[in-house]
């Protein structure tokens, strides 16, 4: 949290939550915060933006550990998304549409919309997880990725190394630009990582690798 360096913000709701309330630490009455309307306990832990049980199940995989695609994140919001794939949950197109607060929606047979805040910094840490893993991994990122399976229990059990939902990342990355903070995020990851996300510093990378791809 820029405004309070011992906190960090959760990254699928915004709030400002103390480093001390990390999922399997104590946790003392600093965890205690208004949330959801009213004061809960709020832990946090380690999002893999791109779901490690999506192709690098263990830590014997840089990409489970890979700090380009980690983030800090509210435990039950981290529970929620799971393994989902990201998609638009459209009123009047998609099913089950169900609001789990700060902007973030389920939906279907197992998607998730994230708020709009970070739906551009999802889309290129995906897009970076496909271009550095694809010949490791064979990390791919396709349209409608639930056609692949019967219903949601065969998707959260399958170990494909597949993402989507590409046509809303795609549609994600323009209406919400790269901003400040990713630049900011990019730089200090470079100095721990010593690499960078390509999407961030030339986002115009993403037009190149899906010319021709009918978004607007």
């Amino acid at each position: 949290d820029p405004y309070n360096p011992n906190n960090i913000l959760g990254f699928y709701t915004g709030l400002s939550i103390p480093k001390e309330c990390q999922y399997g630490q104590t946790l003392g009455e600093s965890c205690d915060i208004y949330a959801y309307g009213e004061t809960k306990t709020i832990k946090w832990n380690r999002e893999h933006i791109w779901s490690k049980s999506r192709g690098f199940p263990t830590e014997s995989y840089d990409a489970y550990t890979d700090t380009h695609h980690l983030v800090a994140s509210e435990s039950w919001m981290n529970s929620t998304k799971n393994n989902r794939f990201f998609e638009s949950c459209d009123l009047g197109v998609d099913i089950n549409i169900e609001d789990r607060g700060y902007g973030n929606y389920t939906c279907n047979e197992w998607s998730f919309e994230p708020r709009d805040e970070v739906k551009g910094d999802i889309a290129r840490m995906i897009f970076y997880m496909m271009v550095r893993y694809y010949i490791e991994l064979e990390l791919e990122i396709i349209d409608n990725p639930m056609d692949l399976f019967s219903g949601a229990q065969e998707a959260i059990n399958s170990n494909m190394s597949i993402y989507g939902d590409l046509e809303d990342l795609l549609q994600w990355h323009i209406d919400d630009p790269v901003s400040q903070k990713e630049i900011d995020r990019n730089d200090a990851i470079f100095i721990y990582q010593g690499n960078r996300n390509p999407f961030i510093d030339y986002e115009h990378f993403v037009d190149l690798i899906f010319d021709g791809y009918p978004y607007s």
